[in-house]
């Protein structure tokens, strides 16, 4: 009678070992790629409310609110933008972060109404989203009104482009959304 050991040989585990670590080696990138993108997909819509409830401001004043009269600017909770609960949103401040410092976001009431929020990595490349306002005089009349992600880094490009960003020029880093 012959006897069976049960179990697995070294090879088969190897093999298995293997086959997990380049599966994981392709899926991982894009996992990255899809928690960017519906981080981004989040934010974008806090951003324009941002921007749209700064252009309010802007229409009943005759001006974006200045830095120098913070006093009297609407708070971020005025601005009704609905930053993620865990964010840190100071009152009369134009700055917003994530818990983690990676992302930031920051509304410009001085020079036009510019909102931009920021994703920077470990090693401090990274990107950023600016969406100007239409008549924001401060910018090249080609991108007023437009979604921008700019590049740190040549690294940091291939996260503007995985959002669907077409390259603004051939030199340049920067990248229209929409």
């Amino acid at each position: 009678m012959k006897k069976f050991n049960k179990g697995f040989t070294l090879i088969e585990l190897l093999v298995v070992v293997l086959i997990i670590g380049v599966l994981s080696s392709i899926a991982l990138p894009q996992y990255r790629k899809a928690v960017l993108k519906a981080k981004v997909a989040t934010l974008l819509p806090t951003m324009r409310r941002w921007k749209d409830a700064m252009m309010e401001y802007n229409l009943r004043h005759g001006y974006y609110c200045e830095n120098a009269e913070q006093d009297k600017c609407p708070s971020v909770d005025d601005f009704d933008a609905n930053w993620p609960a865990d964010w840190t949103c100071p009152v009369n401040n134009f700055n917003c972060e994530s818990p983690d410092g990676y992302w930031s976001c920051l509304a410009n009431p001085a020079g036009e109404g510019e909102v931009s929020c920021w994703h920077s990595t470990i090693g401090r490349t990274g990107f950023f989203i600016h969406i100007y306002q239409p008549d924001d005089g401060d910018v090249d009349e080609n991108i007023r009104g437009r979604i921008l992600c700019e590049a740190t880094a040549s690294s940091a490009a291939k996260a503007c482009e995985d959002l669907g960003g077409i390259k603004a020029s051939e030199e340049s880093l920067t990248y229209y959304l929409f």
